[in-house]
């Protein structure tokens, strides 16, 4: 099946010089499907329940329509599904080979129905919908921009030094811009670029609005009533949230958890999340029912915020993703390691100030923990020092500023 896929999207591209073929490919596959000025158009292989209101705001403000399709089977990052509540498009797709991100999506009629401007597309390598975007530049006459990391997790000593990152690299050269995630990678990519290409910082958050939205209902019922009413017992309340995977460390987190017992602390532990790495907390549960508390997946951002404002810390051992802004828009700091594999967000972390940047043993995590349960003065002043990062640095009104300068500059 993908393979037809991709053979009828290549015959097309090199018949296209023919004259007459663009009229006659109008016709092709027309589906009906909620109209928009299709301007801007963006591809992204999901659409997660996390970045539905970024896309949200970019087809209310700019009209922009996201194209994106449904997850490869039995993948722990699921995508939102057809119905967003506003116009976009759910294409039918193709993946290849084993890993999540080889996918060919159907971006023809696409094409040939909002004749698009500009082009904005989520990047990997091996996103094969990118390449396609790529060829099919110059006959649909459209810019073509990338969404991405720029450099990744692991790459940040040694940039584009394989071949995924050579080609990584290429991808960047040949586009007409790149929206990145950070000011620190972007400075990074600069010199590799070879010509001046157009970049945008959009800074990587979630939807911060509806978060804040939570914050201030539950700012006015008041911790200790929020507290009483989920039943949380007294103590120092922790929790992890984001999926449970082997880059976030859980065995480091669930050992370090017990170290804290051992130690004497008045401890508790929330697991906000699911994936493979679940049955180090299912080990770790029986021994501690009380105070290892599992609470799977939330979807529902009132229930999450709930906890978290609840809670005290944010632990969160392995590597830093957009786990950070749940926390720091509940006031929570955030301890983490050194020496690992961060995204881009881990700027939003002020090493002593809004959390603790610690080494990656679970004794170490243990003892700067505990200090903190020692030094309740010291929690309450990162506490509210979390809350401002949320407001000034990580606000969901950052990013978006940051897609307006794109699209307005590359239009």
């Amino acid at each position: 099946m993908w393979r037809g896929e991709v053979d009828r999207q290549r015959i097309v591209i090199y018949r296209l010089q023919g004259s007459g073929l663009i009229s006659h490919l109008n016709s092709f596959n027309q589906r009906e499907l909620p109209m928009s000025n299709g301007q801007i158009v963006i591809f992204q292989r999901i659409v997660p329940h996390y970045r539905k209101s970024v896309f949200r705001i970019l087809h209310e403000r700019f009209g922009a329509i996201v194209c994106h399709s449904r997850e490869r089977n039995h993948s722990s990052l699921k995508d939102s599904g057809p119905s967003l509540g506003f116009p976009n498009e759910y294409l039918r797709r193709v993946y290849v080979g084993s890993k999540e991100t080889t996918c060919v999506q159907e971006l023809l009629p696409i094409l040939l129905k909002y004749r698009p401007k500009l082009v904005v597309s989520e990047f990997s390598a091996t996103y094969l919908t990118f390449w396609f975007l790529l060829l099919l530049r110059p006959l649909f006459k459209y810019k073509l921009a990338i969404w991405s990391h720029g450099i990744h997790n692991h790459e940040m000593a040694a940039p584009f030094t394989n071949m995924g990152g050579r080609l990584r690299l290429f991808a960047f050269r040949k586009t007409d811009g790149l929206f990145i995630y950070s000011k620190e990678r972007r400075d990074l990519l600069v010199p590799y670029l070879c010509r001046p290409v157009p970049m945008f910082l959009v800074s990587n958050t979630l939807d911060t609005c509806s978060l804040n939205n939570v914050y201030d209902n539950l700012f006015k019922e008041g911790r200790v009533r929020v507290r009483e009413r989920l039943g949380m017992s007294n103590g120092f309340h922790l929790f992890y949230i984001g999926r449970l995977i082997a880059p976030k460390r859980i065995d480091v987190l669930l050992k370090s958890f017990e170290l804290l017992l051992e130690m004497g602390a008045d401890v508790h532990l929330h697991i906000i999340g699911n994936g493979p790495e679940h049955t180090h907390v299912n080990k770790i549960h029986k021994y501690h029912p009380d105070r290892l508390h599992d609470h799977g997946q939330i979807e529902a951002q009132e229930r999450k915020g709930e906890l978290m404002f609840a809670a005290d810390l944010n632990v969160h051992p392995g590597n830093v993703g957009l786990s950070i802004v749940d926390g720091l828009c509940f006031g929570k700091p955030l301890v983490t390691c050194k020496g690992q594999e961060h995204g881009p967000e881990i700027t939003y972390l002020h090493d002593g100030v809004n959390g603790l940047m610690v080494d990656p043993q679970p004794v170490a995590i243990a003892q700067a923990i505990f200090s903190l349960i020692e030094n309740p003065q010291r929690v309450e002043k990162m506490q509210k020092e979390a809350r401002r990062t949320c407001l000034e640095e990580c606000s969901l009104d950052v990013m978006i500023k940051g897609f307006e300068k794109g699209f307005r500059e590359l239009q």
